[in-house]
Formats: C-alpha cells, sequence, structure tokens
C-alpha cells in the first residue's frame, strides 16, 4: 500500500511543460523579449510568419516526439514599427498544431 501512496504523491508533481514559459511571457511585451525568454526553454524554436499583418512564433517544449511535443504558439503584431506580443495560445491536440503550422516545422527536428 506504501508503494500506491508514493506513486500518487510522484505523479502529482508532474508539472505541464508549458506553466513556467507561459508564465515567463505576456501579452504587450515586445516580441524580441518574448523570444529571447522562451528560446532560452524551449528545444525547438522556429518562426513562422504567414501573414504581413502579424508574425506567429513557435515554440517547443516538454517531449521532442512529433505526437507528443507541447507547442506555445506567440502572435505578435507590429505597433509604432516595434512588433508586440498580441496572444499566447497552445494545443491540446497535436494534429491541430501539425495541420496548421506543417509548412513552418522542419520534421528532422522532432525524434524519430
Amino acid at each position: 500500500m506504501l508503494g500506491f501512496s508514493i506513486l500518487i504523491a510522484f505523479a502529482g508533481c508532474t508539472q505541464d511543460p508549458l506553466t513556467e514559459p507561459i508564465q515567463s511571457i505576456q501579452v504587450g511585451m515586445l516580441r524580441d523579449e518574448a523570444i529571447r525568454l522562451l528560446e532560452d526553454q524551449a528545444w525547438y524554436y522556429q518562426p513562422c510568419s504567414t501573414n504581413t499583418d502579424y508574425l506567429i512564433d513557435l515554440f517547443f517544449f516538454g517531449s521532442h516526439e512529433w505526437d507528443r511535443a507541447a507547442i506555445l504558439t506567440v502572435r505578435s503584431q507590429s505597433s509604432n514599427q516595434e512588433y508586440r506580443v498580441t496572444n499566447i495560445t497552445s494545443f491540446d491536440e497535436p494534429n491541430a498544431w501539425h495541420t496548421a503550422y506543417e509548412r513552418c516545422l522542419q520534421r528532422d527536428k522532432f525524434a524519430p
């Protein structure tokens, strides 16, 4: 019974790999500062600019596996000739980001 209690206590300590990165940035901050902070924590960073009105940056945390990696997307928009963070998003379902950003990602960055 003791082994079971220890296992439950250990499982409860597992932290979401996005908790700390999300807390380190905020809407309104400069894009360059957000990139600097998140790039230090992420195992893979990829800019994914698809529009001239805004920029999207992709940061990967946790598992290096294609179907298990945690992604944080940071959208920035130009304001007075500076790009500022306007949206911070994550995905619960890997297939959603696979589809949305597949043209930006280097698949060889992920574990086989």
